[in-house]
Order: C-alpha cells, then sequence, then structure tokens
C-alpha cells in the first residue's frame, strides 16, 4: 500500500515521552544519481568526511538526470505534483551539494570548506512517537525568532537498505545505501509561514504501508529531519534544524488537535481490500468540494468515487465494484480542484 500521509500541522497541547536524537548545526544535502559516472567517487570521499562529523547531517538525494529510472527517485517523485527537492535548488547535473542551502556543483572538497565554515544553526526541538494503530508523529517546535517567511521542511530517510545498482555509479563498499531521502512532509514543498518565535507543528504518516514501487520502508532504520530555510531570497539560506529517529518510538498521541490556520486534508485507506470492496476515511478542516478518484498505475482514472461537497470533520467512502481487475491502484484526492492527498489501493 502506498504511505498514506495524513497531511495535518498540528499544535502539542500536552507531549508525551517522544524519541530524541543529537543536535545537528549544519545541513548538507547531496544531489546524485544512479547513472552518474562523477557521482561515485565524490559522493563517497564527501560521505567519508561526514561519518565522524555527527553535527553535520547528510540527506542523500536522487535525481531524474541522466537516468530518470533511478529507483530511489522513483520512490520519492512518483504520485507528486509538486517540485522535487532538486527543482527547488534548481539542480539540473549531478554530482552536486548545498550545505546550509549553499550550492556547489561537483567539487567535492568545496563540499567540504564549506561545512568547515558553514554557519553553526540554532535548533528545532524534534520528537516522534507512535499511537496504538502504528501512525508515526513528527512533532516540531521552534522557538528561534526570525524575522522572514521561512519554509519548514520534515525529510524522512532512511539507511541500510540493499539495493542493487547495474548502472555507472555502482554499489558503496559497504553494500547498503544511506541517508537515502525517502519523502518531505507536509507536501514536497514543505510548509511557508511566518515563525513568531514560539510554533509548534505535527506531521504524522502510516509506515506500514509500501510506495507505489512496492519499496518497503523500515522505521527502524529511518531518521527525521527538519529545517527552516528561507526561499524569498536567492541565497535559500537554512536558519534552524533538528533530528529525531524514528526506531523503537513510545507510544503516545494525546493532547493533539488541529492548527487552524493550515487546513490541511488528509485520505486514509482502510483495511485491507478484496473483490472491489474498500472503504476510505477523507478528514477536512472545513467544506469543501472533493472530488475522490481511482487511476491505474499507468495514470489513466479508472473510476469515479466520489465528487461532491462534504462537511468539516471525517466522512467515510464506500467502494463496492466487482468488475474491477485485481491490481494495484491510486485513489487521489481533489479538494477545491486541488490535489491534496493520495494513496495506494491493492485489489486482490
Amino acid at each position: 500500500m502506498r504511505r498514506t500521509f495524513l497531511l495535518s500541522a498540528l499544535v502539542m497541547l500536552a507531549l508525551p515521552s517522544f524519541s530524541r536524537s543529537q543536535q545537528p548545526t549544519v545541513l548538507a544535502e547531496l544531489f546524485s544519481n544512479f547513472d552518474c559516472a562523477n557521482c561515485k567517487i565524490a559522493d563517497l570521499t564527501f560521505e567519508d568526511y561526514l561519518s565522524d562529523k555527527p553535527k553535520i547531517v547528510l540527506i542523500n538525494y536522487h535525481n531524474a538526470s541522466p537516468s530518470p529510472s533511478d529507483p530511489f527517485f522513483m520512490v520519492a517523485r512518483q504520485g507528486r505534483s509538486t517540485l522535487y527537492r532538486s527543482d527547488f535548488y534548481a539542480v539540473s547535473a549531478d554530482p552536486v551539494a548545498a550545505v546550509n542551502g549553499k550550492v556547489d556543483v561537483g567539487s567535492e572538497p568545496t563540499w567540504e570548506s564549506d561545512c568547515t565554515n558553514a554557519k553553526q544553526l540554532p535548533p528545532l526541538t524534534v520528537t516522534a512517537y507512535k499511537d496504538a494503530a502504528g501512525l508515526i508523529y513528527v512533532h516540531v517546535k521552534n522557538t528561534n525568532s526570525i524575522a522572514s517567511a521561512q519554509r519548514l521542511n520534515v525529510a524522512l530517510l532512511e539507511s541500510k537498505i540493499v539495493k542493487a545498482n547495474p548502472l555507472a555509479q555502482g554499489v558503496p563498499p559497504s553494500g547498503v545505501w544511506d541517508n537515502i531521502f525517502r519523502e518531505m512532509l507536509p507536501t514536497p514543498d514543505g510548509y511557508l509561514f511566518t515563525p513568531t518565535g514560539n510554533d509548534e507543528y505535527t506531521y504524522h504518516f502510516d509506515p506500514t504501508q509500501d510506495d507505489v514501487n512496492l519499496d518497503t520502508w523500515n522505521p527502524d532504520n529511518m531518521q527525521a529531519v527538519a529545517w527552516l530555510q528561507d526561499d524569498q531570497g536567492a541565497t535559500k539560506k537554512v536558519e534552524a534544524i533538528g533530528t529525531v529517529s524514528l526506531a523503537n518510538l513510545p507510544l503516545g498521541g494525546s493532547g493533539v488537535v488541529a492548527t487552524p490556520n493550515q487546513p490541511v486534508p488528509a485520505l486514509r485507506v482502510m483495511g485491507n481490500p478484496s473483490g472491489g470492496h474498500a472503504q476510505f476515511w477523507l478528514t477536512l478542516q472545513s467544506p469543501a468540494n472533493v472530488r475522490l478518484t481511482l487511476s491505474d498505475m499507468l495514470g489513466r482514472e479508472v473510476r469515479v468515487l466520489n465528487n461532491q461537497r462534504l462537511g468539516e470533520g471525517q466522512t467515510s467512502v464506500e467502494m463496492n465494484d466487482s468488475k474491477l481487475a485485481s491490481g494495484c491502484y491510486i485513489v487521489r484526492m481533489y479538494v477545491d480542484g486541488t490535489e491534496a492527498d493520495h494513496a495506494k489501493l491493492v485489489i486482490e
């Protein structure tokens, strides 16, 4: 099943016990590709440089250039309708690194120098927990007084991934891929807001579901990285950062309410569909026109499941269609004409 992101920004009224990680002070973003002959040595050298520097957090993104079939890129991009991270920096060639938002193309020694000389970032408090249903919650708290509008990004990363690569870059000597970017919360573009110095948000997702490429994620090898970034000017500088491990999370989740100024709708598939029967829960923060569609894996729309105005709160939509062939489908939720969420549906 496709990971269903309940793209909901929340305020914590009473925090339970959380999982916490060491506070990093520099954000290094690395862009590469499976089919990039120039990437392997530069990437491995940079990762080796960072291996004994826990204060520098690395996010390893994969691009579609030159090979659009890079499986890590496909996992992160599939089904999304907005910008990928490389588009944010206008990155069109690999390898590239961005340190605290400063981009340098193809020069690994410069990346190290950028890290050494980078501004030490103030902290974001990032915590995580899970609920009884297995949903994972990532809570971000900002106490920094920052004047300009910022984009809050929460990136989910996974390490210890075993994946063959027959193309130019090959497989790392360790045999596993680390710090691989999986998804951005609450949307691929993050959340744009004006910090007040006392901001709290919680984003949550379902780790029990697979993405559309059946590439299962393992939360025990995952972490969430949150950062504030100024994207209003040319510098795109990062202003604050924090991380949390998603392994062995405690139970929590009480006292959570929706943030009133960010009405983000959500879609969730309930149960294990079979025989063309499925149930969907749609959550709205305010009344809206909702169109719910079913598409095959080639993107062709095969059913319209709902097309009417729905009220605030949760609404259940059922599908009973024995004529649907077994296989994988994508359910898309459009709110007032804009795609707001989607999920993978497997009909057995």
